[in-house]
């Protein structure tokens, strides 16, 4: 199947600078199943389709949005949620796949 413009110039080098990024700091990050946080990442999408790495958010701003980008942002905490009790569980995997997240690194 021939990749779509999304998973071609967005998705796939996105998950690319995710990787990279977890791997650089996956030594100072806590490894707790009962201890998630949330990082916003700005990406640029320049004029010939590179995407751009601009900066890690620590605490992210989320509710100060749209209705429907707040909306997104509820739903998006309450899969983590869902994640984190997968883990916690047995079942990331599972609540992962059910969720609207990708895993990039373990």
């Amino acid at each position: 199947m021939e990749a779509t413009w999304v998973e071609s110039f967005i998705r796939k080098p996105a998950k690319s600078i995710l990787y990279h990024l977890a791997k650089a700091v996956e030594h100072k990050l806590l490894h707790h199943p009962g201890v998630f946080e949330l990082f916003g990442v700005d990406l640029l999408l320049d004029s010939n389709l590179h995407l751009w790495f601009l900066e890690v958010n620590k605490e992210p701003q989320l509710l100060d949005y749209p209705l429907k980008k707040k909306f997104q942002n509820v739903q998006m905490i309450k899969d983590m949620i869902n994640i984190q009790f997968g883990i916690l569980n047995g079942r990331k995997n599972s609540a992962i796949k059910d969720s609207g997240f990708e895993n990039v690194i373990n």
